[in-house]
């Protein structure tokens, strides 16, 4: 329907394999990161040869080009260090001739960083050091919670008005846009797609319930420390979300919730005028919908743990 539509959705690991041009991965998502886009812009031949082949995968009678990509934060890192490379997205519109329209759609800071908790746990079975540095964080998700909300990465007033020195940017709260419109139509809407195409299936990113959450970090601290193959604890990962992906997820208390909001608030209240709204799902009292760590059953954990390590052995 999409297509129909004059619309492709470039799919942010859009890759090639092998890549002939470049020793390490590129992908579509990777394109715009300052850390590779820096690298390889200066060896252009290496640029073309995948955006060239990036670009035969979309159809010439296509009107609009959709990119999805939560690289594009402007700041990640405590020390400011950009994650999202403002040239990059501007080559490579000016490579195709097009406009750019910046759509942001922002979440509660307690909800997203519930998410986001989860996101590095399944992504740890990497063996780099980024697995290696969320795993030596603090195991227990409220104090996990008090050390990121402490850094910058939750300051999208700061993020939002590096966007707009460079480009027009529309803003959304995704709370609000969820409980109004839901959230494809809103998406439609703002990207003036087919109303029918609010009606298409998104795709859904698989959550694990908290005991295995639990388990599953316990289990690849374990599997780090002793030097455990990723393959080994991609096998123990796997067999968690094939058996313990319903259920309650786990949460934070809501004194943790209330804390991180108090501390956003004034940026809060300064997002609101910035969209013209004097009420928000984003200041409402916080809820409770999973289980924290003071209502898991540990002897639930560390059943799952022995048998993750004899699933492995």
């Amino acid at each position: 329907m999409l297509l129909d539509a004059g619309i492709v959705y470039l799919d942010p690991y859009f890759s090639l394999t092998p890549n002939p041009w470049y020793a390490e991965s590129v992908t579509s998502r990777a394109f715009f990161e300052a850390k590779t886009f820096g690298k390889i812009w200066d060896d252009r031949s290496h640029v073309f040869g995948f955006r060239d082949y990036l670009l035969g995968s979309i159809p010439s009678s296509s009107k609009h080009l959709i990119l999805s990509n939560e690289n594009f934060y402007p700041i990640i890192s405590p020390q400011g260090q950009p994650r999202f490379d403002f040239n990059a997205l501007e080559r490579f519109a000016g490579d195709l001739g097009a406009d750019i329209r910046i759509v942001l759609y922002l979440r509660r800071q307690d909800e997203h960083l519930i998410s986001y908790y989860q996101e590095r746990v399944k992504a740890s079975f990497r063996l780099n050091n980024a697995s290696r540095d969320f795993l030596a964080l603090p195991a227990e998700i409220d104090a996990y919670a008090s050390i990121v909300t402490r850094t910058n990465y939750y300051d999208f007033v700061a993020q939002i008005s590096m966007l707009q020195q460079r480009f027009a940017v529309e803003i959304k709260l995704m709370e609000d846009e969820i409980s109004e419109f839901g959230l494809m139509a809103s998406h439609c809407s703002a990207f003036q797609l087919p109303a029918a195409c609010a009606q298409l299936d998104a795709s859904k990113n698989v959550g694990l319930e908290a005991h295995a959450t639990v388990a599953l970090r316990r289990y690849l601290a374990y599997g780090h420390e002793h030097g455990m193959s990723q393959q080994k604890m991609l096998k123990a990962k796997n067999y968690l979300f094939r058996h313990h992906a319903g259920g309650r997820k786990l949460d934070i208390q809501l004194s943790t919730k209330d804390q991180i909001m108090a501390l956003h608030d004034s940026a809060n209240q300064h997002l609101l005028k910035m969209c013209g709204k004097q009420e928000s799902a984003l200041l409402a009292p916080a809820r409770q919908s999973g289980l924290t760590v003071f209502e898991i059953d540990t002897e639930r954990v560390d059943e799952l743990f022995h048998q993750l390590r004899n699933l492995t052995v």
